[in-house]
């Protein structure tokens, strides 16, 4: 990895190198997918010219993306370390965005059969064959958002969005690429319908709804004992 460190009006000590030699190699890591050759880290640590303040810059650069995070704190051991941190989670943000973009460019299995959509009661087939997949899938997402978008546990509820991927499925039969395997597209559906319910939320009242911090916790503890 191509790292390049910058200071200003500070000195550089051998500490604070040393820190920034040991997150950057906590990068490099976090991207085992990229040669070193095409990663660029640039470091900027910089006291400001009023008050007691310090930020931290950080600029990484890969073929893929370039993540930009910035840090002021009073201590310059702080923002450093909080900065580092802050794009360890947009790069983890970034992967698992990748990996889904991948997952949803697989060609369809070639196991899976054509299935009719021509009759109602071909989707209660459908969904009760996928139930416990479809639930499952939308658990795992619901867990990813709560992990990285800190969206709260226990506002939406796994089983309404199982009903309106069945509803969607209803409505929307005839629409079904025909490239697209039926389990992938039960997926997707499930995706955009998590994507809607995300947006429409309004997040401060869902944490004002939840009064006792211990009932957050409860919920993070049921999340966690479901995903794994």
């Amino acid at each position: 990895m191509n790292l390049k460190i910058q200071n200003r009006n500070l000195q550089l000590s051998k500490s604070l190198e040393n820190l920034i030699q040991r997150k950057s190699q906590k990068v490099r890591k976090m991207l085992p997918s990229y040669s070193s050759q095409d990663i660029d880290l640039s470091v900027g640590v910089e006291k400001m010219s009023k008050g007691k303040q310090y930020q931290t810059t950080l600029v990484l650069t890969t073929p893929q993306t370039s993540l930009r995070v910035e840090d002021v704190k009073e201590n310059i051991t702080t923002s450093v370390v909080r900065a580092f941190d802050e794009l360890l989670r947009k790069i983890k943000k970034f992967k698992s965005q990748l990996n889904r973009e991948r997952f949803w460019q697989k060609e369809p299995a070639e196991s899976v059969a054509p299935v009719s959509l021509e009759r109602i009661g071909g989707f209660e087939d459908i969904i009760g064959g996928n139930l416990e997949k479809i639930e499952g899938y939308i658990r795992r997402e619901l867990f990813h958002r709560a992990l990285v978008d800190n969206f709260p546990p226990g506002v939406l509820q796994p089983q309404a969005l199982v009903d309106q991927v069945f509803l969607e499925v209803s409505s929307r039969g005839a629409a079904k690429p025909e490239n697209l395997a039926m389990e992938h597209w039960l997926f997707s559906i499930a995706r955009e319908l998590i994507d809607q319910a995300v947006d429409e939320v309004d997040l401060t009242r869902g944490r004002n709804n939840i009064e006792d911090p211990s009932e957050i916790e409860s919920r993070w503890d049921d999340e966690l004992f479901n995903f794994y």
